[in-house]
C-alpha cells in the first residue's frame, strides 16, 4: 500500500508473464511540483508471484532456528531484542539530553577536526579523477570559512558524546575490555572475527573509545528497572 491509489489495484488478475499498461493519477499532494495531480501510464511486466508462508513452529525450525524452535519463542526473542534495542537507544538520547559539558579539551577537539577533515579529503583523492575541475570546497558544496565552521561543529559533537561517556566510565570505575570490543563489533554486525584487522586500520585507542559507550550503556541498562 505504498504506491499511487489504483496501482496495486490494477494488477489484480494478471498473470505471471504479462506485459500491460497501468493508467494511474498522481495525487494532488504527491509532493513533486511536476507530478501532483498529474496522469500517468506505467508500463509493467509481472515477474513471480510470491506468497507469504503462514508464520507457524515450521516455519520458525525452517528460518529461524538460530534464536528459537517454536512460533511462541521467536515472539519472546522478538519482544527482548526489541526491548534491548529501543532501551538502549533511549539511554544513549537520555545521556546526551540530559547532560552537559562544560569544556572542551582544545587538543582533543583538534585531533578530532583533524580525523573528520582526513577522511573528507581521502574521499575526495579517491574520486578526484572523475570530478574534473571540481575543488575540495565544491565537493563539500561549502565555503573554506564555511567548512571549517561545519567541521568545528561536527567535531564538537563527537567530543560532546565522547565526553559525556567518559564521565560515566570514570564515575562508576569502569573498565573497557577487549571483549567489550568484540561485542560492540557484533552488535553493529561488522563481526568480531575480524578485530586484529580492525585494530590494524583504526588503532586500539579509537576501538576503546568506540567500545567505551557500549560499556557505559551496557552498565547503565543494568540499572534500569521496567515496572510496565
Amino acid at each position: 500500500h505504498s504506491y499511487i491509489d489504483g496501482f496495486e489495484d490494477a494488477i489484480i488478475g494478471h498473470n505471471v508473464g504479462e506485459n500491460f499498461d497501468i493508467h494511474v493519477t498522481f495525487p494532488e499532494d504527491y509532493g513533486k511540483e511536476d507530478l501532483n495531480g498529474k496522469e500517468a501510464v506505467f508500463n509493467i511486466t509481472i515477474n513471480s508471484v510470491q506468497k507469504i508462508g503462514e508464520f507457524n513452529d515450521a516455519f520458525v525450525k525452517e528460518y529461524l532456528s538460530d534464536v528459537a524452535s517454536t512460533k511462541e519463542e521467536y515472539i519472546q526473542y522478538y519482544k527482548d531484542t526489541a526491548l534491548d534495542q529501543n532501551l538502549k537507544v533511549y539511554i544513549s538520547d537520555y545521556i546526551r539530553n540530559y547532560s552537559t559539558v562544560n569544556d572542551y579539551p582544545k587538543d582533543y577537539l583538534k585531533t578530532v577536526k583533524g580525523q573528520i577533515k582526513n577522511t573528507a579529503v581521502e574521499q575526495y583523492e579517491s574520486v578526484k579523477e572523475s570530478l574534473g575541475t571540481m575543488t575540495f570546497e565544491d565537493y563539500v558544496g561549502q565555503s573554506k570559512k564555511e567548512y571549517e565552521a561545519s567541521l568545528t561543529s561536527n567535531a564538537m559533537k563527537t567530543l560532546d558524546d565522547n565526553l559525556k561517556m567518559q564521565a560515566i566510565c570514570e564515575d562508576a570505575n569502569l573498565t573497557v575490555t577487549e571483549q567489550d570490543v568484540k561485542d560492540m563489533l557484533d552488535l553493529y554486525g561488522l563481526d568480531s572475527a575480524y578485530y586484529s584487522s580492525y585494530e590494524a586500520e583504526y588503532g586500539k585507542a579509537y576501538l576503546y573509545q568506540t567500545g567505551m559507550a557500549y560499556t557505559v550503556i551496557q552498565y547503565v541498562q543494568s540499572l534500569v528497572n521496567i515496572t510496565d
